[in-house]
Parts: C-alpha cells; sequence; structure tokens
C-alpha cells in the first residue's frame, strides 16, 4: 500500500508548513514508509484531488485524509509500530494541547512566522500566502563598513516597523559579501564568499513586513 504526503515547498526545496511537519513526525514516530510530495501553496490543482486547498494531506492507498491531527489518529488507527499516545488519555491530552498550540500561540506568531515565510518563496507564492503581509528588494550601494550598515537598517527597521531583513552587501575595500540578517532590529552579519570575477558590487536586501510599508521612503533611508 503506498502512502504519499503532500506538503508545502519554498525556494531550494524548504519544507515550511508547520502541519506538514506535525504529520511527518508522526510518520516517523509510527515507522511508516511514506513519498514526500513538494506542493506549491500558489498550486491549487495538485491537491485538487482532497476536495479542499490546504496542506497537509496524506495519501493512504484509496483514503485521502486532510489535517494533521486527523492525520496523526488515521495512523494510530490503522498502522501498527509504536504509539502516537500511549492509552485514549494520551490521545486525550495530546488534542487538548494541539487545540491550544492551534488557536492560542499559532495567531500570536504569525507575523514572525510569515516574515521567515515570505523570504523562502517566491513572489507568485508569496502572493497567495498571506494579503497582511507585503515584501520586496531593495537595491544597495556599497557601505563604508558593516557597523554604518548595520545601525542604517536598524533605525529604518525601527522607523518603520519592518519585520525582517535579509540579504547581502558590498563593503568598500572589502572583497567579500556581508550577509545580513535580521528579525525586528536585531541583526547578524558575516562575510561569507569573494565576489566574483566581473560580479556587480552591489547589494540586495530583502525587507518583509506587515501590508502598508512606505517602500519608498524605506528605499530613501537604506540607499542614502
Amino acid at each position: 500500500m503506498s502512502v504519499r504526503l503532500y506538503e508545502l515547498s519554498g525556494l531550494e526545496d524548504r519544507r515550511y508548513s508547520l502541519f506538514s511537519w506535525r504529520a511527518r513526525l508522526a510518520l516517523a514516530h509510527k515507522q511508516v514508509e511514506c513519498e514526500l510530495v513538494p506542493v506549491r501553496v500558489s498550486d491549487k490543482a495538485a491537491i485538487a484531488f482532497s476536495k479542499q486547498d490546504k496542506v497537509p494531506v496524506l495519501r493512504d492507498g484509496d483514503e485521502v485524509v486532510v489535517d494533521s491531527w486527523r492525520i496523526a489518529e488515521h495512523l494510530e488507527d490503522n498502522h501498527p509500530g509504536p504509539s502516537l499516545f500511549g492509552c485514549p488519555s494520551g490521545r486525550a491530552l495530546a488534542q487538548f494541547v494541539a487545540s491550544f498550540v492551534d488557536r492560542q500561540l499559532v495567531p500570536k506568531l504569525v507575523p514572525i512566522l510569515m516574515a521567515e515565510v515570505m523570504s523562502i518563496v517566491d513572489a507568485v507564492d508569496g502572493a497567495h500566502e498571506h494579503d497582511d503581509f507585503q515584501s520586496f528588494v531593495v537595491s544597495l550601494p556599497e557601505a563604508d563598513s558593516p557597523e554604518v550598515l548595520l545601525a542604517c537598517l536598524q533605525r529604518v527597521t525601527e522607523a518603520h516597523g519592518v519585520l525582517r531583513m535579509k540579504g547581502f552587501a558590498a563593503v568598500r575595500g572589502k572583497p567579500m559579501r556581508l550577509v545580513v540578517q535580521g528579525v525586528g532590529a536585531r541583526f547578524r552579519h558575516h562575510f561569507d564568499r569573494p565576489w566574483a570575477a566581473g560580479e556587480a558590487r552591489a547589494g540586495r536586501i530583502v525587507v518583509i513586513g506587515e501590508a502598508g510599508l512606505d517602500r519608498r521612503g524605506i528605499e530613501a533611508a537604506m540607499q542614502g
């Protein structure tokens, strides 16, 4: 009997759905061999057979199961191997925790989670992910130093409510690219590789935030 799990996939085949990971971990615990099928969030046709438009979707032989909790219950009831819950009270407790996380924690984490998601999907998928978020790329001239650049990015983040920045920049007098990542006003940076021969020494930073960002103001502040 063939088992397939359909799950979201982003750039570089990064599987980013926390609900799909729940299903994948349940499969691993039950020791069920499974084919993992990547699905783009904009490709609703790939899971049309499930008669809905969300992942994860489990296809277990002729049976189709949607929703990570229902998938866990299906695996527990239809496959041998280590138990996911241990006993009926364990199942009830697991359902309570899953429900609490979905209703209380996930909604509060959405801004942080979406900031990361928007950085690992292309423009087409990004437009489908969430109408409340936007992202764009800002091209940068050479920076005088890493410290000057990071101070600028921190000012922009605080002034415009940017959730996340991610990309690389050129630093005057330095032969290597400077990689920059920031969540809120907290930034990390390191030099990753030399600029290639003939490669333009220009930086590119992805800016991610809630819809309504002042793109022109942000570009002017970062490029000035």
